[in-house]
This record gives structure tokens, sequence and C-alpha cells, in this order.
């Protein structure tokens, strides 16, 4: 069994000292357990370090049944002899206070009346990221420095920037550093439908760490302790996608120790002032690398002879990620298709749809956003949108159009900046950018995303 020790926890990169504090058990214990010393080691013990070293199904096989093959007075036994004993060696005995010295034997109740979780496996559930990922060096940067605190990152924007597609690709580039294993869930704070209740998304995140759904409790404060719980001590990685506001994604955030990387299109204020969680903002693309994600979406190595062209491209896409994608899948089922015939259609009507679903459709998928808002917010947006494109407003110009107090405009406005949907530029200058505009704007057709 010591072999089998010593290679896993080289394998997770962990001293026996590092391996001790994880997994809650005497640093002495491990030294032993790894010299093949010693009585039988407990069942609760041979857990811990399943949980501490990440072993899969067939490794925590492995683990029982060489403890199996240590007999109560530290003897090899034969196979037919093998059985893991119950009582506790005093040497196996964890430090006062620690987790193990609380831990209760394979198939007894833990606390609160909820069983340990069985052995399964670990959970790997990143969804496959964005094709053709690129630029976003500084906010990869900025992420890994969340990766060395083990802190709460909230990646912030607005529609279609590419916030899931910065965080998919980051998870997926650390998912070695994290054996707990990681989880993704899909909050629904900006879609079709209503918002995913965190109740709900409490369940499923336990069900992902292999709690029985019988022992999952309906109370949500009582199954945001439980997830706590049970994810203390774990080095896991959750990525909660598409936040609605604070008050969903609170009682998800796990135990510190944890990384947890959170995607909103709200700036999710009440994080960052109660839980001192970290806020990267996502900015447009820079020039050079929409033009790159032009020509890996589409495919044709011509565009780079067309460096003028491209660059006109990229600016009616207002270097949006979603609109750059939707734009270069255009140019790869139309080959042939002169760029300069595609910037004047763009030039007239800003179609970002690719004519299926409604997640690839930038006009739809703004149209979440201003469904979240109230009536009063909604008619101000309106009638932002209807005054002449202007580089900068103020909330007393705005606010007759809209027939609202300048103090209320003020408050809505607010709430727009905070929603992504305008943008702040000094103490109380505005700007809505050009593409939640045309999403205001029905165009000829009458069609209106909104």
């Amino acid at each position: 069994m010591g072999a089998l020790l010593r290679n896993w926890r080289a394998r997770t990169l962990l001293t026996q000292e590092q391996l001790a504090e994880r997994s809650g058990l005497n640093v002495r214990t491990i030294r032993r357990l790894e010299s093949d010393e010693g009585r039988r080691p407990r069942s609760a013990s041979m857990l811990l370090l399943a949980e501490a070293l990440d072993l899969d199904p067939g490794e925590r096989k492995q683990l029982v049944t060489a403890s199996r093959a240590i007999d109560p007075d530290g003897h090899a036994v034969p196979g037919d002899r093998a059985g893991l004993a119950t009582g506790a060696a005093p040497a196996d005995r964890a430090a006062p206070g620690s987790p193990a010295a609380h831990a209760a034997p394979v198939g007894d109740p833990s606390s609160a009346g909820v069983p340990p979780s069985p052995l399964h496996e670990v959970p790997r559930q990143l969804p496959p990221g964005a094709a053709h990922f690129v630029g976003r060096g500084e906010e990869l940067g900025v992420l890994d420095g969340v990766l060395a605190e083990r802190g709460v990152v909230c990646v912030v924007g607005a529609a279609g920037v590419g916030k899931s597609a910065l965080a998919l690709a980051w998870c997926a580039s650390v998912a070695h550093a994290f054996p707990g294993g990681q989880l993704h869930l899909d909050l629904a704070g900006f879609a079709p439908g209503p918002p995913l209740e965190p109740a709900r998304a409490l369940g499923l995140l336990l069900l992902g760490l292999g709690v029985a759904a019988e022992h999952i409790p309906d109370d949500p404060a009582a199954a945001s302790a439980l997830w706590r719980s049970r994810t203390a001590n774990r080095a896991l990685l959750v990525l909660l996608d598409n936040a609605r506001d604070s008050e969903q994604v609170r009682p998800l955030l796990p135990s510190p120790g944890c990384v947890a990387v959170v995607t909103s299109r709200s700036q999710l204020r009440s994080l960052a002032a109660r839980e001192a969680t970290a806020r990267l903002t996502l900015a447009p693309l820079h020039p050079a690398e929409s033009a790159e994600l032009l020509r890996r979406v589409s495919g044709d190595p011509a565009l780079v002879r067309e460096r003028l062209a491209v660059r006109r491209l990229a600016d009616l896409c207002e270097h949006s990620p979603l609109a750059l994608r939707i734009v270069g899948e255009r140019l790869a089922r139309r080959p042939g298709t002169p760029l300069p015939e595609l910037v004047a259609e763009l030039g007239v009507a800003r179609d970002f749809s690719t004519g299926e679903d409604a997640g690839s459709d930038l006009a739809t998928v703004l149209s979440w956003s201003f469904a979240s808002l109230g009536a009063e917010a909604a008619r101000l947006l309106r009638a932002i949108a209807r005054i002449d494109p202007r580089p900068l407003f103020t909330a007393s110009a705005i606010a007759a159009p809209a027939a609202l107090p300048p103090r209320q405009a003020e408050r809505h406005l607010d709430r727009l900046v905070a929603l992504h949907l305008l943008e702040r530029h000094g103490p109380d200058r505005y700007f809505l950018p050009a593409l939640v505009r045309e999403a205001l704007s029905p165009p000829a057709t009458g069609r209106s995303s909104w």
C-alpha cells in the first residue's frame, strides 16, 4: 500500500505535510502508511485519503484492497482474510480538532443526518469552450492571480463580449490544478426563460458532488450549508455561468480554498461589496484580435491581404466577439463574396444573426437584458435610442424625453450601466453602444427584438 500512496501523492504534487493537512490526518500517519508500517488503517482514514488524493473509482478500490491486506497487528494477511477493521489504532488517530478526528466510519451517517458522499467519480463538468479563442492575454493573467489566491472572481461585461468563452478557456487551462473536480452550472440569468432558482442550483451542484437527491435539503439555507460543508478542504473549481444578480449567486459560493468563477452581464456590485469578490470587466476585442477572430472563423486566409475591409467589418461589429463570429460564419458559407459587398450590407442593416438559434442572434441575446428592466428603466432606454446619435449625453438631457424627473432618470441610468447597456464616461456623462441602439431600433421590415 505504501508504494501506491507514494505514487498517488507524487502525482498530485503534494508533500506529506500537505497531504496531512488536506486529508486531516496526522503527518505521522501519512509517513507510517507510506512506509508500510504499523497497524491496519481505519476505513475513515482511507476515505479521507481517497478524497484528498482525488482517486478515481478504480484507484479507490485498489486502496481498499491494499488496506485489507494488513492485519490488525500490521502484518500482511492472505486475501481471503482481508477485511477493513472498524476499530482505530492509537497511532492512526488524527490531530485533535482536525476533520479526521470527527470523521464517521464508512456507512455511518454524518452530522445533520446526511451520509458522507460515496466513493463516486470526480466531477469533470466543464463543457467545450468556444472554438477559435483569441486574445485576452491580460485578462487571463488576472484570472491566474485568482488561482494563486484561491478566491472568487466575477467576469462581467456586455452581452456577446465573450465572458463565457474567456471563463471556459481559463478553467480548461487550469483544470489540472483542481483534483477535487470541476463543476459547471448555467444559471440562466439572461435567457428566454426564468433564471435558475438558488435552491434548484444548489441541488444540481450537490448532485455533482455525489450527494444523493434524497439527502439534499428542501430548505435553501440548509442546502447552502451542506454545499459549503461538502466543498470544505477540497480543491474544487466551480464555474457559475450567466448569473442574474448577486442574490442568485451568494448561496452558491463554495467554501474558502475553492475557486469560483462567475460570469454575468450584471456588475454584481453587492458581491463585490459584501463578499469582496474580485471583478474583471471585459471590454470589446482589440482591432488586431478582431481581425484574427474573423480570419479564423471564416477560414479564409485571403482576409490577411484585405486589411482595410476587415478593419471596417470589425468596426461595424463594434469588436464584439459574438458579432464577429456571426459575420465570420457568414463569410464561411458565402465563399467568394467580396468583402466590400458585406461591408455595405452591414452598413445598411446591422443584421447579426445566423438565422438559426436565438443564442446566435445578437439582437435576441440583447433582448434578454432588456427584459430584465423595470418599466421606467425600459422607457428611459427607448428614449435614449430615439434621440439623435451623439457621443455623450447627461441625465438632465434625457430625463424630459423619458418623462422622468432628473433624479429618477439618474437612478435608472445607473441601473442600465450596471447591466452594461450603457457606458458611463466621467461623473455625469453616458454613452449608448451602437449595437444596443441597433437592437432597440426595429429595421424597415418592422421586426424588433424587443
